[in-house]
């Protein structure tokens, strides 16, 4: 059967080398998008929760200061955060 294509039997395999080049080149690239993807949506999640703590830090001092709690309490309340780094929690 004649489909119209002329190939000898040594340009099957380079054609068959070529096309996993290609595909492997292609997966590649998709999974260092996908780690870059994952490192920036990491960052995000962190620097997010690191101002939520910010914000429960300032809430907690707020509500100290309201009750009439004395500032050496307060500022004990305002060291003892945490933060997330992109190597793990940091506890301040």
């Amino acid at each position: 059967m004649d489909c119209g294509f002329q190939f000898s039997p040594v340009d099957i395999p380079k054609r068959v080398a070529s096309f996993h080049d290609h595909d492997a080149e292609q997966s590649a690239s998709r999974r260092r998008s996908s780690q870059r993807l994952l490192n920036l949506t990491f960052a995000r999640d962190c620097e997010y929760f690191n101002l939520l703590q910010e914000e429960r830090q300032r809430a907690e001092k707020r509500r100290l200061a309201a009750t009439g709690v004395a500032a050496q309490d307060q500022e004990g309340a305002a060291t003892s955060g945490e933060h997330v780094t992109m190597h793990g929690l940091d506890r301040g």
